[in-house]
């Protein structure tokens, strides 16, 4: 939606054979994708300038089914980047995950520190990588990996399968229970970005190969905040906020409190674009509580 107001044609491809998605300026037009046929990957392809893969399986997903997540966000990946290639296809932007890095993300990580998690959701992404590294280091396109950190937002529409993010799912609690539980360690720290500033940093880079294309995109990109946030503070954040939203502020519980390690997330290249990464944190939650209340409220 937000590239498509800002004036690109967007193709937007679905595991769904049917969609209801209007075809307007914002609301792209959608294709259905059998992403075992590489025929049709490659048609697909052909049609455009610029890919932006954003299809995965999630982190709770991947747990359960290790094999489907390496097929899936290692091996499609790769048929998609040989169809790209096939067809001609410019750039390609891939959206991987900060969790490559390791489990759980602490210290200082830059775009230079080596990945060493073996979850099932970091290992199929960094699979995924590197076969684009490959076809990058061959010039057959140009290549950008974003290995984004903690993203939240609203949907497009409520079943997007986006309710096991930490922020989503504590914004969705607020409306449901009218109560906010941490099921997990709440003074660890994560760094999260509004999905608003993410799409912003998406556009920025295509803007940048637009303008010139013979000069190559950085390879790899770490897409965060420059600050990060324990989960019991985002958590009272999120408990302010729907005070002001919701006119009431929802009984937080969690069980542990003992502090991790500090996070440092380190966006170098980031830092060049003008974005600044962090400002839209209450606009986005405030978005999301309300895209909650309408959908969720019993």
């Amino acid at each position: 939606q937000y590239l498509a107001m800002q004036g690109y044609y967007i193709l937007r491809g679905t595991r769904k054979k049917t969609s209801n998605t209007p075809k307007s300026r914002n609301y792209p037009n959608s294709i259905y994708i059998d992403w075992h046929d590489t025929n049709q990957l490659e048609y697909i392809c052909s049609e455009v300038d610029i890919i932006v893969h954003s299809a995965g399986i999630n982190a709770h997903d991947c747990l359960l089914d290790p094999a489907a997540a390496l097929e899936f966000n290692g091996v499609s990946t790769a048929r998609l980047l040989y169809a790209a290639c096939a067809a001609n296809v410019s750039h390609f932007i891939y959206l991987s995950t900060a969790h490559v890095y390791s489990s759980p993300l602490i210290g200082k990580i830059t775009e230079l520190s080596q990945p060493s998690n073996t979850h099932p959701y970091a290992t199929s992404h960094l699979a995924g990588e590197q076969v684009l590294n490959y076809a990058a280091e061959c010039g057959k396109l140009n290549v950008s990996i974003l290995r984004i950190s903690n993203a939240f937002g609203s949907p497009v529409n409520k079943e997007v399968n986006c309710w096991t993010l930490f922020v989503n799912d504590l914004c969705r609690q607020a409306i449901t229970n009218k109560k906010i539980i941490i099921h997990t360690n709440a003074g660890q720290q994560r760094n999260f970005i509004a999905m608003s500033e993410l799409v912003q940093v998406i556009s920025w880079l295509i803007k940048k190969y637009i303008h010139n294309p013979s000069q190559r995109n950085p390879q790899l990109l770490n897409v965060g905040s420059n600050k990060s946030n324990t989960l019991l503070d985002f958590a009272r954040l999120i408990q302010a906020r729907s005070q002001t939203v919701l006119g009431y502020q929802p009984e937080l519980e969690f069980n542990k409190n003992s502090v991790s390690p500090n996070l440092s997330y380190i966006s170098s290249y980031i830092a060049d674009s003008g974005i600044d990464i962090g400002l839209n944190t209450f606009a986005e939650i405030d978005d999301l509580l309300i895209f909650c209340k309408k959908h969720f409220t019993k």
